[in-house]
């Protein structure tokens, strides 16, 4: 009997946006590759200002408002609650009070103490730990990656997975990985041009 809100903790590039789309899979009885496509599963994001507006928790009320097939899940997933603001944090209340049936709404946070206690009050929070760095290679060698490679990306990430995935993949859609960009950047230049940037 999973609970109907999940709050998962951690700092970003941990990997709880991987955890979180991996267990709405798992509630809805789908694949995770698949699973963002679903027709009752519904994804909310921060907008460009960085910040999760009361409209877009209104948006997903409506969806959850809506009827569904017998016995066919719903699940939201609210990525980086912690955008929300005070208004949209409210407005979730009521929904996380009192859930339609058979609804899961999984919210990932870099920290519990950016949401109201009332939010966390009603969420079952898990924090999304780091892996040792042994656990780290032998994940990324299974998915055929060179030791070179992972040695690089573990360096460069702190052994963060979430980062970590997107360096070994190359991935620039990561949000991290414009920083450690940049990192590599001035770390190529001269003790000169380092000192004039700062």
């Amino acid at each position: 009997q999973p609970p109907h809100a999940i709050l998962l903790v951690g700092p970003a590039g941990i990997g709880k946006g991987y955890v979180g789309w991996w267990l709405a899979a798992q509630l809805y009885g789908s694949l995770p590759e698949k699973i963002q496509a679903e027709p009752y599963v519904k994804a909310i994001t921060p907008e460009k200002e960085r910040t999760i507006s009361i409209d877009a928790v209104r948006q997903l009320e409506h969806f959850l408002s809506l009827r569904v097939p017998g016995g066919t899940p719903r699940v939201a997933v609210i990525e980086n609650a912690h955008f929300m603001t005070t208004e949209a944090q409210n407005a979730l209340l009521k929904t996380l009070e009192e859930p339609p049936a058979n609804t899961y709404i999984i919210l990932t946070a870099a920290s519990e103490q950016a949401l109201l206690p009332t939010i966390r009050s009603r969420t079952v929070s898990v924090t999304v730990k780091r892996p040792s760095p042994a656990e780290m290679v032998s994940h990324f060698e299974k998915l055929g990656a060179s030791r070179l490679v992972i040695d690089q990306a573990q360096l460069m990430s702190g052994g963060l997975p979430g980062l970590m995935d997107s360096l070994v993949k190359n991935d620039a859609n990561h949000p991290l990985t414009q920083a450690v960009a940049t990192a590599r950047a001035i770390i190529q230049k001269s003790a000169f041009d380092r000192l004039a940037m700062v």
